[in-house]
């Protein structure tokens, strides 16, 4: 049985984004966090659950795991990983090269992103959906992207950088 892909999404731009709608929080959820999800969150990743695949956090911000956990938490979302910027940036020290980004080298299959993530070619072991900030009904869309990409997703069929305009 093959296990499924494992898919991350960045942070800021993204799943936080000031300026665009955001989830409302009960007062004492609020608690738990100073931040807010962008609209839509919550209901992408009850369908990813409802489909088998919990998803994971790669960002190169600064918040600590516990922090990032906390956010979603607040709004009942479990995450498989959290990669954190401190992670990132000790893995880039690591290695030749200037990338903004590597998820692939984090076991990630799909990643989820506002902006283009590295300043060379993409390998074919990860798939990358490009999705501008500011994108109307960006969660249907991105759900519409991912079916697609779920069915097809074969091991010999990897590769591609789809962007949802």
């Amino acid at each position: 049985m093959n296990k499924p892909p494992s898919i991350s999404f960045d942070l800021d731009g993204l799943l936080i984004c000031p300026g665009q709608p955001e989830e409302a929080l009960s007062w004492w959820r609020g608690l738990l966090t100073r931040e807010h999800l962008r609209l839509g969150c919550p209901k992408l990743f009850s369908w990813l659950n409802e489909h088998g695949h919990i998803a994971s956090i790669y960002t190169s911000s600064l918040r600590s795991e516990g922090e990032i956990r906390r956010l979603f938490r607040a709004y009942g979302i479990t995450l498989n990983r959290v990669v954190t910027g401190e992670q990132h940036q000790a893995f880039l020290s690591r290695g030749p090269g200037r990338w903004s980004k590597r998820p692939q080298d984090f076991g990630f299959d799909i990643h989820i992103d506002n902006e283009t993530i590295c300043d060379r070619e993409v390998p074919p072991s990860l798939q990358l959906i490009i999705l501008p900030e500011n994108a109307n009904d960006w969660d249907a869309c991105l759900i519409v992207k991912l079916s697609e990409m779920l069915e097809l997703k074969h091991p010999s069929t990897a590769g591609g950088t789809p962007a949802i305009q």
